[in-house]
């Protein structure tokens, strides 16, 4: 009804007509509001005014009772009490005698015996009756409000609404004159402000209507309409000469752009170029000047020739370090994935430390906390960046102590989604690597600049350390780069400690790296540093075994002469050397013990036993810093597990006589080691140089097993796989793939080829047997191999040279040499000393040279023709158990497959290789 009135052409702006139905609704809801709290007021006052009046009634009543009651005459007393409730406010009367007894008694026109409790609309009034004096009853009245409260209500209503009428009318007036006076001026003001806003044109005036405050502000309206138009004129063409000295800058800025790129990539080619022509003659300068180092000079000159080394190998650094910033200021370095166990990234870290541990006289101690994942997935490369130059600053910076790499688990990382190696379902680790040194310490007022570029702690360090300050900046940017954060505390005088927290995914277990032979063994440690207390405890922890640590002379004697029976200790460890010169007890009781088995821990190059008058069971020096993988074997061997295996061994292998495998290998040393093992386990072995000669020979003859190598000359093991499987149609052929790399990458592509199973390089002897033993059920079986193959036997030469060995007694060797564990070579061959010797004279022939090539192929870089060197030069060393050299090639070729390869790694292969090479010669 109120949309309807104010549809009125009177009223044509929708605005005008919403204010005249607001203004309406709050006329009506203030008049509602009014009336409702009068009729609220007014009903009160009502109530007081019947409950007065009906007192007053009810009293004259009593009054009227007084003279029945008191003379006797109850029933005209009860007639006056029926008369009354004729009332229609009196809702109920009640009679009672001086006794308090009812006599008669009615509520809404039917008898009561009692008086009811009375509702909201009810008022109960007692008034006592008196005559002569005396108290002679009571009467009890029950009034009603709902007669008097509808009368009111029936007055009151039309009330209201007429009210609203009138003050609808009211307002609707005065609207109408506001809206005359008022809003239609103010209207068509608006609709001129609105043309001008939509249409841009600024020369519409509006009209002035009346007179006062409206004309005025018309006028300023049109005033103000003026301005902005002639200011409209001026942006114009103010707009027009910007645009076009915009566009003139816009060129210019492009050109400029175009200048800083082509610049830019200047500068990068310049880098690239200027770096590989100085890193060439360096590396030749570096090469020439450890050749030189080997000859025979005077004092002054190998002095001159140090110094040379030194110097050369300062800039390379400097160079290198320059290269791997700019990659990383032109985010050109990708984090890789890939599946990796700590442990080997650990010890490769220490093999490389080894020379400056033994220089310097100090000691790198690996702590791997427990909990922390063996196997993890991320970039092993980028982790051992960050921690060589970690640990490479703590043995700079201090002369004298200890330098601590540990490894901790700070806990898992709950939404991984931004770490580059982590997929969705991944369980993530925080690992926080910290690197502790003794040294000299950092001043709080330096630390906050250490991780920026060419910035070191102190201006004079550069002067007495050496370095650039590119080491900390490069590590700070790669821990960004996987998503983590790097942090320092250091104390002048004491020493620092680096901290680097890393996401990594946990993955699975791939090999096995605790073997159940260690679980139970019990081993007693002296070892007088703290910090290498905690290392013995958690590599002998890792590996299942009981271990005792002590630090003083006093309580290791007391635990080896109180022994409980049943808990002999199976191995000793000596933390290092110098423990043979100052605990004289201790070696006595050792010497009067040879069943204890000993294990000395000795810097490298210090291997040699002082002169004493007593010897006791040592088995081998351990190398320090010590690595996980070399104290497994040299447990294995102290504690004879070698023999154990050779005596199972042979009851194992009988079942092997007979079987024919054919081995697919390009590298001589490598195809030695398989043919000596194999022969000497009674298998008929045939030599396919690459995977064509291994498809021919499989054309015509007939084997038990092909044992392929993945990387061939010319086809790859993959290739050779699929091609006999399809042409040859030999798809029962069992096909191991042997190669030295353990990604996950390359066990997908065997599986894809066809291959059945997976040899992981250097060959165990008991992984190779376990899994000849595998197959043996399948030996000759004729269905399997091509249609017309023959069976192709071992020649006349390889029969005679498995008499040979069987008849020639071999040679005592000792356990170990520097960079050469022969014992462990010795058993990889089955325990024949005279093959291994064989062997291992061959590789000298064959790669005594092989760092110089790696280095070759490094200045060139080469990388796809460095990561084969060092995969060929990882296989034969890791058959004569080079382990040096084996680890370092394994990091080269890792490194090469990045395109980053670190100067450190080609110099320990340098001096790993050498070291092996004169202990082979050593041999007799």
């Amino acid at each position: 009804m109120l949309k309807r009135i104010v549809k009125l052409q009177f009223f044509p702006d929708s605005y005008t007509k919403n204010f005249i139905t607001v203004s309406i609704l709050l006329t009506a809801i203030f008049l509602i509001i009014f009336n409702m709290l009068y009729y609220l007021f007014a009903i009160d006052q009502r109530i007081d005014n019947f409950i007065k009046i009906h007192a007053k009634h009810v009293q004259v009543l009593a009054t009227h009772l007084a003279p029945p009651l008191g003379e006797g005459r109850v029933e005209q007393a009860a007639r006056f009490i029926h008369e009354e409730l004729a009332y229609k406010s009196t809702a109920g009367l009640f009679l009672y005698d001086a006794k308090g007894i009812l006599i008669c008694g009615s509520y809404r026109g039917r008898e009561a015996k009692k008086v009811p409790s009375p509702d909201s609309s009810e008022y109960l009034i007692k008034q006592p009756i008196y005559y002569a004096g005396s108290h002679v009853g009571t009467v009890t009245s029950i009034a009603t409000f709902d007669p008097a409260h509808h009368h009111f209500l029936s007055l009151f209503i039309p009330a209201v609404f007429a009210n609203l009428i009138a003050s609808s009318m009211v307002v609707l007036i005065v609207i109408g004159l506001i809206v005359k006076t008022l809003l239609r001026p103010l209207r068509e003001l608006s609709e001129t402000a609105r043309r001008v806003r939509v249409k841009q044109t600024y020369s519409l005036r509006a009209k002035r209507e009346g007179r006062g405050e409206l004309a005025e502000l018309t006028d300023s309206f049109n005033s103000m309409l003026d301005h902005i138009e002639a200011h409209d004129m001026f942006l114009h063409s103010e707009s027009r000469n910007l645009e076009r000295e915009v566009l003139e800058r816009t060129l210019d800025l492009e050109q400029a752009t175009k200048e800083a790129e082509r610049a830019n990539s200047a500068k990068s080619e310049f880098i690239a170029s200027v770096s590989h022509e100085l890193r060439t003659p360096m590396n030749a300068i570096l090469g020439m000047t450890t050749m030189l180092q080997t000859t025979d000079m005077t004092r002054r000159q190998r002095e001159y020739a140090e110094i040379i080394a030194a110097s050369s190998q300062s800039l390379l650094h400097l160079i290198n370090g320059v290269l791997d910033l700019s990659k990383l200021e032109a985010k050109k370095l990708e984090i890789e994935e890939t599946n990796f166990i700590l442990r080997d990234v650990l010890d490769e870290l220490a093999i490389i430390f080894t020379e400056k541990v033994a220089v310097k006289e100090m000691d790198l101690v690996v702590i791997v906390d427990e909990g922390v994942p063996p196997v993890l997935r991320g970039d092993s490369f980028r982790l051992k960046q960050i921690l060589l130059n970690l640990v490479g600053n703590a043995f700079k910076f201090t002369d004298r102590g200890v330098v601590e790499l540990r490894v901790a688990l700070k806990g898992s990382v709950t939404k991984p989604i931004q770490i580059p190696h982590v997929r969705e379902n991944d369980e993530v680790v925080q690992l926080a690597f910290s690197v502790k040194d003794t040294g000299i310490g950092i001043a709080k007022e330096a630390q906050a600049k250490l991780f920026e570029t060419f910035v070191q702690a102190d201006g004079s360090t550069s002067r007495q350390y050496g370095g650039t300050g590119l080491g900390l900046s490069i590590v700070a940017e790669l821990v960004s780069l996987m998503k983590g954060s790097i942090s320092v505390d250091s104390v002048v005088g004491k020493g620092s400690t680096f901290t680097a927290a890393l996401p990594f995914a946990v993955a699975e277990n791939e090999r096995e790296i605790i073997l159940p032979v260690f679980s139970g063994w019990r081993v007693l440690v002296f070892e007088p540093s703290i910090a290498a207390r905690a290392m013995w405890r958690s590599l002998f922890a890792e590996l299942g075994m009981l271990v005792v640590v002590l630090g003083s002379e006093r309580q290791v004697l007391l635990q080896l002469e109180h022994q409980a029976p049943g808990a002999e200790y199976d191995l000793v460890v000596l933390g290092s050397k110098e423990l043979l010169d100052m605990t004289g007890s201790v070696v006595n009781y050792l010497c009067q013990h040879p069943e204890l088995k000993v294990l000395v821990a000795a810097r490298l190059g210090d291997e040699a036993l002082p002169d004493r008058e007593c010897s006791f069971s040592m088995t081998d020096f351990l190398r320090r810093p010590v690595t996980f993988a070399q104290l497994k074997i040299n447990i294995l061997r102290a504690l004879d597990f070698d023999q154990r295996v050779r005596s199972e061994l042979a009851a194992e292998t009988e079942s092997l006589e007979g079987m024919t495998v054919l081995v697919v290998e390009d590298n001589p040393i490598n195809q030695q080691v398989m043919r000596e093992i194999l022969e000497y386990l009674g298998v008929k072995v045939t030599i396919a140089k690459d995977g064509n000669s291994a498809i021919e020979l499989l054309s015509i003859c007939t084997y038990d097993l092909v044992l392929m190598d993945i990387q061939l000359p010319g086809m790859d093991g993959f290739t050779t796989t699929i091609r006999l499987r399809e042409e040859l149609e030999l798809a029962e052929l069992p096909v191991i793939a042997m190669t030295a790399h353990t990604l996950q990458e390359d066990r997908d592509r065997a599986t894809r080829a066809g291959m059945d199973g997976y040899l992981t390089k250097p060959v165990e002897l008991d992984a190779l047997v376990e899994l000849l033993k595998k197959y043996v059920s399948r030996k000759r079986s004729p269905s399997a191999y091509a249609n017309g193959a023959e069976e192709c036997v071992p020649s006349e030469k390889a029969i005679g040279r498995m008499q040979q060995f069987d008849v020639v007694e071999n040679p005592d060797f000792p356990a170990s040499l520097p960079g050469l564990s022969v014992a462990e070579g010795v058993e990889r061959v089955g325990g024949k000393s005279r093959i291994y010797l064989s062997v291992a004279k061959t590789f000298v022939e064959t790669y005594m040279d092989a760092a110089t090539d790696v280095r070759v192929l490094f200045d060139a870089e080469d990388w796809d023709g460095l990561a084969s060197k060092a995969h060929t030069l990882a296989g034969a060393s890791g058959n004569i158990s080079a382990n040096d050299v084996f680890a370092c090639s394994a990091m080269i070729e890792r490194e090469a497959r990045t395109g980053s390869v670190n100067v450190a790694a080609i110099d320990a292969l340098e001096k790993a290789l050498q070291t092996a090479c004169n202990s082979i010669k050593s041999l007799q």
